[in-house]
């Protein structure tokens, strides 16, 4: 019986180091990976990028402007935040600029933003470009960045809907590069808020009331 049962145990013992060494070399099964999320490799901010062939490259002032613009143009009912409009004006970013940039995970909320969602509204952004800061000259051939501040209001317009200005005055510093090839790009950029005693009045008509 003590061999029988010695036969049994080594029997045992070599069946569970089998399945031990086949479990160490069968494939770990992995979960679909489904859509690409804001962080996987495969975003390419660049796919965002609206068109900006009508821009003369040429002009420093056009180019901050047309940014600026693009960047403050939002559509609540169909953007995950406000960094979709920041993506379509990768076309008017230095290659380097856009393709640092990336979708946040959260989207962005507030009743505001909710409002003009379900409206399928948009923001109409009034922009003002302010010359080089600092006193930097667009022209020298010594300065390789130039510095350009880039005021924006903007309201709310959707069918049936026209709001007046958001009290709020978001103001963009923009580092501008002028490149051999392409011509004026935006090689960086930030912005602050900064919020209004007055709002702006709109030039339009007073906005519709919901029913």
């Amino acid at each position: 019986m003590t061999i029988i049962a010695l036969g049994i145990l080594c029997l045992a013992l070599i069946s569970g180091g089998a399945w031990a060494v086949i479990g160490a070399f069968t494939p770990e099964t992995k979960n679909n990976p489904g859509q690409p999320t804001a962080s996987d490799s495969a975003f390419d901010p660049l796919s965002y990028a609206i068109d900006v062939s009508d821009v003369d490259r040429t002009s420093r002032t056009a180019v901050a402007k047309r940014f600026t613009e693009i960047a403050m143009t939002w559509y609540p009912a169909k953007d995950h935040s406000l960094t979709d409009a920041e993506l379509r004006a990768t076309g008017l970013m230095s290659l380097e600029r856009a393709q640092s940039m990336f979708l946040p995970e959260r989207p962005a909320t507030g009743e505001e933003w909710n409002l003009w969602g379900k409206r399928n509204g948009y923001t109409i952004p009034n922009v003002q470009v302010r010359e080089p800061l600092h006193g930097a000259d667009s022209d020298s051939p010594d300065n390789e960045f130039v510095n350009v501040e880039v005021s924006v209001v903007y309201r709310w317009k959707a069918v049936d809907f026209d709001s007046e200005y958001v009290d709020e005055e978001r103001v963009f510093y923009l580092a501008m590069h002028e490149d051999s090839k392409i011509g004026w790009e935006v090689s960086d950029y930030l912005y602050e808020v900064i919020p209004l005693k007055a709002p702006v009045k709109s030039p339009e008509k007073t906005p519709a009331q919901e029913s």
